[in-house]
């Protein structure tokens, strides 16, 4: 959809098939886990919620499962790797990992067991100068480097990780690869920006001479990548009509390896010769969006646009083609006490989260033929 102003999304919102959803828990956090900031749906159903301790404002993990109805594993998670911690603390991230949780902390990556309470093991990045060896790096007169900001598994194998700038150290700029072979990780492949020609071309009037493009936010799932900006670095001191849209990146992910270092979808005999690909992102589209927040469900299936400023959501088939249709956010269907303005959503299949810092809703989404 073009660039439109807050009555013309309104107005493409309403054209779109209502849909409804209910609510089925209520979910508070009762002084447990202060200023939540992130809720998560787990492959297993339950739900991760990080936040911080009422009482000293230490890093918090808590999972609540379905059978218990309750918060039922509340830890300091960063306590579990306090031995092996890098000294680099602003560059650490925590994320779902195989049965348990990762955490990439900068020149290391840790194993934290599901319970959040033990260290399983470090593995350390071997070749830390692939950063320094960026070009931008090289041409930093400064000597600054991007950092690592986020972590998403690619497999039990591969890390896809999200890198700054080398000035602007808190904005994604960057995608890069880790791989886990033995004992260690390390960088492979070569760093993606989204200033490919295709994505700027898009993005050419809105970019206003900008030389690259912010990663907002991304989302992984089934060997693809999708990842969204607002612009370029002009657009965040500009408003309007021609401002009003979000640009989304779909990528697919070409090369990953199983833990044999085979290719997959690859066999034979002769494989096994062959020297592993370095895994990549293949550009796949670009597609524009009306102004707001997306997200996506779990397995990519939908993708969900909550629009800005206003209390609708879009709900958009994988390819983000016609919208499938609209879910408003209301007190009676999902919100409750919560204010639409305020709310962090997640969505999994017919499961929707509805999340602010004082707890949540467990929703069920009401698809209709």
């Amino acid at each position: 959809m073009a660039s439109e102003d807050l009555s013309a999304r309104r107005e493409f919102a309403n054209r779109q098939k209502r849909l409804k959803s209910e609510i089925i828990r209520e979910v508070t956090f009762d002084g447990v886990i202060d200023g939540a900031r992130s809720i998560d749906i787990l492959p297993d159903a339950r739900i991760l919620v990080r936040g911080y301790a009422p009482k000293d404002g230490a890093p918090l993990a808590a999972v609540w499962s379905p059978k218990a109805d309750k918060l039922e594993t509340v830890a300091p998670y960063r306590s579990a790797i306090a031995e092996n911690a890098s000294s680099e603390n602003l560059s650490r991230s925590f994320f779902p990992w195989g049965g348990g949780f990762g955490c990439l902390d900068y020149d290391r990556v840790h194993v934290i067991s599901a319970d959040f309470g033990r260290c399983l093991q470090t593995y350390p990045i071997r070749n830390m100068d692939f950063l320094a060896g960026m070009e931008i790096s090289r041409q930093d007169s400064f000597g600054r480097t991007p950092k690592p900001l986020s972590a998403m598994a690619v497999s039990d194998d591969l890390l896809l990780v999200t890198l700054s700038d080398s000035f602007r150290v808190r904005v994604g700029r960057f995608f890069a690869f880790l791989r886990r072979t033995g004992d260690c990780f390390a960088w492979v492949g070569a760093p993606v920006e989204l200033n490919s020609p295709d994505v700027m071309a898009a993005w050419r009037d809105r970019a206003m001479g900008s030389s690259w493009l912010f990663i907002v936010d991304a989302f992984l799932g089934e060997g693809k990548l999708r990842t969204v900006t607002n612009g370029g670095q002009a657009t965040h001191f500009n408003s309007g009509p021609a401002y009003e849209t979000k640009l989304v990146i779909d990528y697919d992910i070409v090369g990953a390896q199983d833990n044999k270092g085979n290719a997959r979808n690859e066999r034979g005999f002769w494989q096994r010769f062959r020297k592993p690909l370095a895994p990549a992102l293949s550009l796949k589209a670009v597609t524009e969006v009306p102004l707001g927040d997306l997200t996506c469900s779990r397995n990519m299936s939908y993708s969900v646009l909550k629009l800005y400023g206003l209390n609708k959501t879009l709900i958009y088939p994988p390819d983000l083609s016609a919208p499938r249709g609209m879910l408003p956010l209301t007190p009676g269907m999902n919100l409750g006490p919560r204010k639409h303005d305020r709310v962090a959503l997640a969505f999994d299949d017919e499961t929707m989260l509805v999340g602010d810092k004082t707890g949540f809703n467990v929703c069920q989404i009401l698809w209709e033929d």
